[in-house]
């Protein structure tokens, strides 16, 4: 498809499409700005009626480039559409003003942006690589299409696994204030924050991403007694005593809800429990290091057993210290042995990993779905379980006394706690160090101008949500100029706010499920209101809006079951139209963003004719959307699963006895990225004619990220 150097059309452009232009992306929509554009349009026209029948001449006599004028113009249209998240509008004003002025790096480089957030990803690389060819670098250009050809397997280079690097090291004591003392375990928080057992200061200790102190736990009335580990679970955490022999169980504000295990040699007894790991079945494992076993308890505290005892296939644990779980084994470091032992869900020996690759490993935790990382010595190591490899993650041999435990936080650090130096050492890998967050500005809002303000997503290297940070952690220029302290106005891993687009299945599949749909609404519909806003769709023959905002929830219920009813079950549904005009309903939303399908879970052999699976996935990815799928068959079709994999959504039974209150809460919480920063700008704007560069910096630690756009201020100043 030819998208570059197009050739030039009639002043009449306002009305044709240029020559190649791509079909897929036609407008779909019609933007807020349209209106004026008409406006503008006809007092052109107008204007040029007035003019001397010799008038051209005098433009051309004056050396005025009436085509780069039009071009200029179109540009401006497609910047406001994008910033209004009508990138499909977008993508046509920079075709036209690119077929007017083809060596515009500018419009280029805008028309590679609208492409990504519309989905089309290959188009968005063209025209990329195409400015890098000519000439045009920049760092946001150069991340990107490594970022990209990295992600659909065309890279030309090798990706290395490099060793991670300490880039923080946050100490206990600082001045005359001790923040924590003893660090042992060390937990994953909300909201990209970092849990510490401070195991002779008595407490758990919650730091910000910026390893600030924001909050502390006492452990209630009782306190804690010499608190070692701590774990999460669906509601909070559960926290080792090694001193007073037991697990307390608390909720995920601090508050101990209940505790057990005594002191002793019996069955569900403990003498210095250490290490946890929690698993998806719900059962918490206690190194019990005083009785050299592992023991297994469930939600409640009641005890299921314990596993690490001699016998004829094994010589039985020694010291047993850090436990994970992976795919329903249990993993086990002994310190003692200096191997890491393998136990089935039943409590059976099944085999040694490591032997004789390690000194004295101690904590263990997950690091990926076949990888555990391995506290050994000052160094830190993944144990693949599938092969038996095991590779150095980091040396901190130089800087380290006692490395007791290693997790990975929200923002895929990792987080290593110093028992005897009373530090928390923090980790990136080294190609993102300096350079290891996206950050990209996804629209700015000028309609207060001078206020602006400015949508950014934070990422890591992988594409994982950064969480935590807060007005600190940026710096906004305007072409270079500092516009001082900026003021988050909105955190998307804070503000629980949620905006639904729920697309119903074709009529004649939930037919039979009536009444159901009928309850559905009645009780996600309010559900979602308290937090946010939802629109209701139909994946039928033609898709269409069935509730406009607003609307009752009882007219809602009425005008859903009518759509049921009379849709032409004959006619073959939508399925991809309806989710691409969903999903795009969403796009100017702040907040956390779902598209919610109500389905059997089967799919049309033509459902995904008019939009490729993949660009809906990348259409919804790359604006921050997640795709979700409330289920009433047995099975989801293979390409629902892709859309709610790769988007980072749920498949939630319809028949789930706990109603729907987790799944909303689910599309509501979790770490997205985004942040809404605002400030006040000097410039002056120029009634709207001016193009204001902007730019934008994020600083986690060591690891930074830039991204630059830039806005128009309103016409109507």
């Amino acid at each position: 498809m030819h998208r570059h150097h197009e050739p030039r059309v009639a002043a009449a452009w306002l009305h044709r499409k240029p020559h190649g232009l791509d079909t897929s992306c036609a407008i779909r929509w019609s933007s807020p700005g349209r209106g004026r554009r008409r406006a503008a349009a006809a007092l052109l026209f107008f204007g040029m009626l007035l003019l001397p029948l010799g008038m051209p001449g005098v433009f051309a006599q004056n050396g005025i480039d009436m085509d780069a004028l039009e071009a200029q113009e179109e540009f401006g249209w497609g910047v406001r559409a994008y910033h209004r998240g009508y990138f499909e509008d977008a993508v046509l004003s920079f075709q036209r003003a690119l077929a007017l002025a083809p060596d515009d790096a500018r419009a280029r480089l805008w028309l590679g942006r609208a492409y990504y957030r519309a989905g089309l990803e290959s188009a968005a690389l063209d025209e990329w690589r195409t400015l890098l060819e000519l000439g045009e670098d920049s760092l946001f250009l150069r991340n990107e299409v490594a970022r990209m050809e990295h992600r659909r397997g065309v890279s030309s280079v090798e990706v290395v696994t490099e060793p991670y690097v300490m880039s923080e090291k946050i100490d206990g004591q600082r001045g005359d204030i001790r923040i924590f003392r003893r660090p042992a375990g060390i937990a994953p928080g909300a909201s990209g924050t970092m849990v510490v057992s401070s195991f002779l200061g008595y407490e758990l200790v919650v730091l910000d991403p910026n390893g600030r102190r924001v909050n502390r736990f006492t452990g209630g009335l009782e306190g804690f007694d010499a608190p070692f580990d701590l774990v999460a679970y669906d509601e909070g955490f559960f926290v080792s005593e090694f001193g007073g022999d037991r697990i307390a169980k608390l909720s995920d504000d601090g508050e101990r809800k209940a505790e057990f295990g005594t002191s002793g040699l019996g069955d569900g007894e403990l003498l210095g429990p250490q290490y946890l790991a929690w698993d998806e079945v719900g059962y918490l494992y206690v190194s019990d290091w005083g009785n050299r076993r592992v023991v297994r308890f469930d939600e409640d505290g009641e005890y299921l057993g314990s596993v690490g005892f001699e016998s004829s296939e094994y010589d039985g644990l020694r010291e047993p210290g850090g436990v994970a779980v992976l795919d329903g084994r249990l993993y086990v470091g002994d310190q003692g042995r200096d191997h890491v032992a393998v136990f089935d869900r039943s409590g059976n020996f099944l085999e040694i990993l490591g032997d004789g690759q390690f000194s004295a490993p101690e904590g263990v935790s997950r690091f990926s779905d076949s990888e555990l990382m391995v506290v050994d010595d000052g160094a830190i190591y993944v144990l693949n379980v599938e092969n038996d490899t095991v590779r150095e993650l980091a040396d901190l041999s130089d800087d380290a006394e006692r490395l007791t435990r290693a997790v990975r936080d929200n923002n895929g650090r990792v987080v290593v706690t110093d028992f005897d130096q009373g530090a928390v050492f923090v980790l990136t890998e080294r190609p993102g160090l300096y350079t290891g967050l996206d950050v990209q500005i996804e629209r700015v809002y000028a309609d207060d101008f001078p206020e602006v303000a400015m949508d950014v997503r934070v990422r890591n290297r992988n594409g994982d949500p950064i969480a935590g940070l807060g007005s600190e952690n940026f710096m906004i220029t305007e072409a270079r100029a500092d516009v001082g302290d900026p003021e988050l106005l909105y955190a998307g891993d804070r503000d629980e706010e949620l905006h639904v687009s729920l697309v119903l299945d074709r009529p004649d599949a939930l037919r039979p499920e009536r009444s159901r749909i009928e309850d559905i609404i009645r009780e996600v519909v309010p559900e979602v209101r308290e937090h946010g806003s939802i629109r209701i769709f139909s994946a039928d023959a033609e898709p269409s809006l069935l509730e406009p905002p607003g609307m009752g929830v009882e007219t809602l219920v009425d005008s859903t079951l009518r759509q049921l009813q009379e849709g032409d079950a004959r006619a073959p549904a939508q399925t991809d139209v309806a989710f691409q005009d969903a999903s795009a309903k969403l796009f100017a939303e702040r907040g956390a963003r779902s598209v919610l399908f109500v389905s059997t879970g089967e799919v049309a052999d033509d459902a995904f004719d008019r939009h490729d699976v993949d660009e809906l996935a990348r259409r919804m990815v790359n604006n921050g959307v997640r795709f979700s799928v409330l289920l009433f068959g047995a099975e989801l079709a293979s390409e629902l699963e892709y859309l709610v994999t790769e988007t980072g959504g749920t498949t939630y039974e319809a028949g789930d006895a706990r109603g729907l209150e987790p799944l909303v809460s689910k599309m509501r919480t979790g770490a997205h990225g985004l942040y809404t920063l605002q400030f006040e700008t000097d410039r002056h704007g120029d009634f709207g004619r001016e193009y204001i560069p902007v730019e934008v910096q994020a600083v986690l630690a060591q690891q930074t990220g830039r991204d630059e756009l830039g806005y128009f201020a309103p016409f109507d100043l």
